[in-house]
């Protein structure tokens, strides 16, 4: 059995002997936020926010039962003190921790509780997607039993939302309306929920570990609130000291507990997997539901229905499993998470890949193997005995360490060496560490004062405090005194010991355990290969295989880390080869059929070569390619290579190559002559003859005779000559005259060729021209050119017969005249343009006319009309004035008058005057006044007595305008009323309004006239 499984049954077995004594303790850690530790609470279909937390630093944290009484797991503790003082054993009779801080007013509110202290209060809000919600927690005090009654330090739960009236505590003794705190929950009040740990002065509570501080504590409560699915609620979990700041109390709240009733939870068991492993399955919890299954990240093969792994076809990693449930009338899906790992697995291969050998021979196989990367439990080894640590000589307590590789120690190879101790004063003890060679180092000297115990203390290569600034008990991993690393080179396997020296008298001890863990790297542990048949050895990674017939062979690799990997290789075992072969026909002829070699019975066809140069063979085949090799003897090789380490074969053959001939020629003969073929015939006309012979070798030779057949020939041509000029015959000789000639001569296959050559003469021509065009035309030449200028051109062409043709252009150019004339008339009046047409309105005309020489005479008119001029005048006069008209004569009435002039273009000018005569205005108005009151007149004059007055103003027109105004002023008027009632009677005053009293009162009136009427009564 590998060391690191027989030193995991030893540690089983301690545990079997002594209960609660290796790792059987409460552990507390704290600096968590609010998010942290109310996201820990979180359960099934719950969403957290909005978390705050007021707790005195090291109040809260999170605590894991390892092995203890409290009956949670794992979870949130809450404290009025500090979080880790509720860690065990109970041997502080009053373990307290004075915040100073203040107590939480929801507390006070609650019956029996007035004024708390060192409150530790986390708040947050939650949206369940059910209707009920539920959490599971454990209350626990140092305060039991000494201050039961007048102290009450006590925990509440309350909640607020919709359909819950107000804030309620929902932390309450089961079946009451009761908080759950020291004075409610004890020995003597519902102590069938109560559970005694010991005072703190001895006993196994004080010694065990398992047992934690508080010296007594809840069952598990379980708080329930019914809610509206989806809706938020508000929560707050609160704890304080009632009265005081000293003695503390706990709340211990089971992680994930905080959700609905609804149980979908699931497991798998055996993990982390192997690749080898079977599938797994999820189990559900009892009455759980399982909905459907998905995981993340991508890689896990799972069935969705089912939650089976694939774990061949997944890849090795770290997964998240969900199983998710609807529930109908939830707002949303329940899920249910848990995390699963799958190992890689070494990675081995064999090398050689499936080999072959002859038969009788052998081959290594290598069995290549590498560790994955997944890691592996450090190797522990222990020593469970209690020894007992006296006053006087030393103790020592031995481990037995075996089967560690490399053999020689370094701090690289060391995990920890951990220890419990019970002592009454630690300052009393030196701790040492010696190595199987002897070599001993100080873990801890004379260290923590009076203090007591060493608890779950581990000493450490590095990463953490040194002892001696640690305090008992100690608790968590520390650096030694004196350094591991002094024990570098010692033997690893073999006896080391604890040594304990108790050096002052007085306080006596226990060491109660100790161990030593070697740090595990994963490496390969194990092969195993079968069949073992033909092996030199199963378990090595290099072994000879030496089977009689062909066999697959496996090795199974195993790791450290526990997974183990096969791989497969299949040893062929084969006869040696043999190579012989033979060409059957040779010697071959160049034009027959390639050849292939043919085979010995059981022979084996290789790599196929040849010497000397010049043979065309295929190497995989042995074709050889007839018509492409060279004629010559050859030698031809087939090497067939050996399987494995079996012998090459190699065999030869020779085989002779003639040449077959294939020849084409070309001849030529004249009409009427004879010609003898290759195979002696004669022919005398031309075609394609075809002649079979056979070489001395036997092989063919084909000659093909292309022989063409050329005829005399006889040619007449016509020829035409300018007169003048001489003509080359084509027998070289040079005629100029009209005639016929003939030319006799051999053609180019030396056949006759006559030629018969017609000549004719033909005469040139000559043409002149003369030519006029006006100034700015163009005139075309007879080449097709263009020009607008005068002078004498000259062209020769070619005639249609090909002789000369002189053209000679005379062109003259005649100029174009333009003039302008500048004409007025009179509006009304008419103008004789020069081409005869008559104008009557402004403007530019152009009258084009031809010249005696048939160009343009282009006459330019400029017609301007003058207008008759005519004006009208609008004057005014006032009545009585003169007005002087255009003639110079005058009038003094009104009317309208006409004149006649001529403007200095001759034309008339007319003047119209429309003369006005204004008259002068007189008006008279009559005005009344209030006495003392004024009148502002027409000419702005302020009058305000009678009489007349006259204002003189212009008009609009600028007349006189005289406005007489008769001015009167009117007097105002007062009466005074003297009447008498009788006492009881009323009085009508003048007003309208009533009075029975006796007075004077006065009224103002407007008169008719619009002035003051004062009436007194």
């Amino acid at each position: 059995m590998p060391i690191r499984k027989w030193a995991v049954w030893i540690i089983l077995a301690a545990f079997v002997e002594i209960p609660h004594t290796l790792q059987a303790q409460l552990e507390v850690t704290t600096g968590y936020t609010a998010t942290e530790l109310a996201n820990a609470l979180a359960g099934t279909g719950v969403t957290i926010s909005g978390a705050t937390l007021v707790c005195a630093n090291g109040a809260s944290g999170m605590f894991d039962c390892v092995d203890c009484n409290v009956g949670l797991s794992d979870g949130v503790i809450l404290t009025t003190g500090s979080a880790a003082g509720a860690v065990g054993p109970n041997n502080n009779t009053e373990i307290s921790t004075n915040n100073g801080t203040a107590g939480d007013a929801d507390l006070n509110a609650l019956p029996g509780v007035s004024n708390t202290h060192d409150g530790c209060v986390l708040e947050f809000d939650i949206t369940p997607v059910f209707d009920e919600i539920s959490f599971e927690y454990v209350f626990g005090s140092d305060e039991y039993l000494e201050y039961v009654g007048p102290i009450n330090d006590v925990f509440a739960f309350f909640i607020s939302g919709p359909g819950i009236a107000g804030t309620v505590n929902i932390a309450l003794v089961p079946g009451t309306s009761i908080p759950v705190g020291i004075s409610t929950v004890n020995s003597t009040s519902y102590s069938a929920y109560y559970n005694n740990n010991g005072t703190g002065a001895g006993g196994v509570y004080s010694t065990d570990p398992y047992y934690i501080q508080y010296d007594g504590f809840t069952d598990v409560f379980t708080a329930t609130q019914e809610v509206i699915p989806c809706e938020t609620y508000h929560l707050k979990l609160a704890i304080g000291d009632e009265a005081d700041h000293f003695v503390d109390s706990g709340v211990f709240l089971q992680a994930n507990s905080l959700g609905g009733t609804d149980n979908i939870a699931f497991s798998y068991s055996g993990g982390p997997y192997c690749p080898t492993d079977p599938d797994p399955v999820p189990v559900p919890d009892p009455g759980a539901t399982i909905g459907t299954f998905s995981s993340t990240p991508a890689g896990l093969v799972i069935n969705t229905a089912t939650g089976e792994i694939d774990i061949d076809a997944s890849v090795p990693g770290t997964y998240t499993v969900t199983n998710t449930v609807v529930v109908p009338g939830y707002c949303d899906p329940l899920y249910y998470s848990v995390t699963i790992t799958i190992l890689e697995g070494p990675e081995v291969i064999i090398d050689p890949t499936d080999p072959v050998i002859c038969t009788g021979e052998s081959v290594e196989l290598e069995a290549i193997a590498t560790p994955s990367g997944g890691d592996c439990s450090p190797v522990t080894f222990s020593n469970l005995t209690d020894y007992a640590i006296p006053a006087g000589p030393t103790v020592s307590s031995p481990i037995a360490v075996s089967g560690i590789s490399p053999l020689g120690f370094s701090t690289a190879m060391l995990e920890s060496v951990c220890l419990n101790i019970d002592h009454t004063f630690d300052a009393d003890l030196d701790i040492s560490l010696q190595c199987p060679d002897g070599t001993t180092i100080n873990l801890s000297s004379d260290n923590g004062g009076a203090g007591d115990d060493y608890t779950n203390t581990c000493f450490v290569v590095s990463g953490a405090p040194p002892v001696t600034s640690g305090s008992a008990p100690f608790t968590g991993s520390f650096t030694p005194e004196q350094p591991f690393s002094m024990l570098t080179g010692c033997s690893v396997n073999g006896t080391w010991n604890l040594v304990i020296d108790d050096d002052l008298a007085g306080d006596l001890g226990t060491l109660l355990d100790w161990s030593i863990s070697f740090v595990c790297t994963n490496e390969i542990e194990s092969y195993s290969w079968t069949p073992a048949t033909g092996l030199s050895s199963t378990t090595d990674s290099l072994v000879d295989a030496s089977p009689v017939t062909t066999t697959t062979y496996t090795v199974t690799v195993t790791e450290t880390a526990g997974c183990a990997t096969t791989a497969t290789t299949t040893v062929t075992v084969t006869d040696a080869p043999t190579a012989g072969f033979v060409y059957s026909g040779s010697p071959y002829c160049t034009d027959e059929a390639d050849p292939a070699p043919l085979l010995d019975a059981g022979a084996s066809s290789g790599t196929w070569s040849s010497s000397p140069p010049g043979l065309v063979i295929n190497a995989a085949t042995g074709i050889v390619d007839l018509s492409l090799s060279a004629p010559g003897t050859y030698t031809i090789t087939n090497a067939v290579t050996g399987p494995g380490a079996c012998p090459d074969a190699l065999e030869t053959s020779t085989i002779t190559i003639s040449p077959s001939y294939a020849f084409t020629f070309t001849d030529e003969i004249c009409s009427g002559d004879t010609y003898v073929l290759p195979d002696g015939s004669t022919t005398g006309s031309g075609g394609t003859y075809t002649a079979n012979l056979i070489t001395i070798d036997g092989c063919d030779s084909v000659i093909t005779t292309i022989l063409t057949e050329h005829t005399s020939t006889a040619v007449t041509e016509d020829v035409s000559l300018c007169d003048g000029t001489s003509y080359i015959l084509p027998d070289g000789s040079s005629v100029g005259t009209a005639g016929t000639y003939i030319s006799s001569l051999t053609s180019v296959f030396g056949c006759d060729s006559v030629i018969t050559t017609n000549i004719t003469i033909e005469p040139s021509f000559t043409t002149d021209l003369t030519e006029a065009i006006c100034d700015g035309d163009t005139y075309t030449l007879p080449d097709g050119s263009t020009t607008t200028s005068s002078g004498i051109f000259s062209f020769t062409f070619v005639s249609a017969a090909g002789c000369d043709s002189i053209v000679t252009v005379d062109l003259t150019v005649n100029t174009v005249s333009s003039t302008t004339e500048d004409v007025s008339i009179c509006d009304g009046g008419s103008y004789t343009l020069p081409d005869g047409t008559i104008a009557t309105t402004d403007g530019t005309y152009i009258s084009t006319l031809t010249s005696a020489l048939g160009c343009d005479s282009i006459i330019t008119t400029n017609l301007s009309v003058t207008d008759a001029y005519s004006i009208t005048l609008s004057p005014s006069i006032c009545d009585g004035d003169t007005y002087t008209l255009p003639d110079g004569s005058t009038t003094t009435s009104s009317g309208i008058f006409s004149f006649t002039f001529v403007s200095a273009a001759g034309c008339d000018s007319i003047v119209t005057v429309d003369l006005t005569v204004n008259a002068s205005s007189s008006t008279t108005e009559d005005v009344s006044i209030c006495d003392g009151g004024s009148y502002t007149l027409p000419d702005g004059t302020i009058a305000t007595t009678d009489g007349t007055y006259t204002s003189t103003l212009t008009s609009a027109s600028g007349c006189d305008s005289i406005i007489t105004t008769n001015l009167s002023v009117t007097d105002a008027y007062s009466i005074t009323l003297t009447p008498s009632i009788c006492d009881g009677d009323a009085y009508t005053l003048p007003d309208g309004s009533t009075t029975t009293s006796s007075g004077i009162f006065s009224f103002t009136f407007v008169s008719a006239a619009g002035c003051d009427s004062i009436v007194t009564v």
